[in-house]
């Protein structure tokens, strides 16, 4: 029986150490990532080398719409910081995502 590995990292220096979910994440492929959601074994809080996790890199890249697919996820760690101690709150604001922003800041857990 063939079995596929969604936790797998490709560890390629392209690929930073992160996994098919993380990278439709850091890519806006907004129908991949809630596939991937609908997975019980999915490791959602995965990071890559630099620590960045989905939530982090959707952050950054302001992609409201998988931001919120993954708060409403109870699987998600919205407390996760990168390598570098940077929150989701800090890259949205450094990446100038004003709505990303918006939306955080009326968010109760973070």
């Amino acid at each position: 029986e063939n079995e596929c590995n969604i936790n797998w990292k490709n560890s390629g220096f392209s690929g930073m150490n992160r996994t098919s979910f993380v990278k439709s994440c850091e890519n806006n492929h907004d129908q991949l990532v809630e596939l991937f959601l609908n997975l019980d074994h999915l490791n959602i809080n995965t990071t890559g080398l630099d620590h960045q996790s989905a939530f982090l890199l959707s952050s950054a890249n302001g992609n409201l719409s998988i931001v919120k697919l993954l708060l409403d996820d109870p699987r998600c760690d919205v407390t996760m910081l990168d390598d570098c101690g940077w929150s989701s709150f800090m890259w949205s604001a450094f990446s100038g995502r004003s709505d990303v922003i918006k939306y955080l800041i009326a968010y109760d857990q973070i």
